[in-house]
């Protein structure tokens, strides 16, 4: 009879101890699946600022392409770079 109590008792905890990892991994699918709904929410905020670094690092590699221009017009001629940005302040 001790024997059969002893069984009892292994088996009822396994029982619970899968029971305890079922609800924890149900708990973090539905965490993951808050924090997707929470990005896609998010998404059309997200796109404007894609878009606007985006443009900005288009606006810097232009900006350093003219950078690098001048400074081979000015190695070049420096005349020729003193007059041309003279006008642009």
């Amino acid at each position: 009879m001790d024997m059969k109590k002893e069984i009892t008792i292994i088996v009822l905890s396994l029982f619970l101890l899968m029971l305890a990892m079922f609800i924890g991994a149900t708990q973090i699918l539905i965490d993951r699946e808050k924090s997707k709904s929470i990005m896609k929410m998010e998404s059309p905020y997200q796109s404007e600022c894609d878009s606007v670094n985006q443009l900005l690092l288009e606006t810097k590699i232009e900006n350093g392409r003219y950078e690098i221009i001048m400074d081979r017009l000015y190695e070049k001629d420096s005349l020729l770079y003193n007059n041309v940005t003279s006008n642009i302040e």
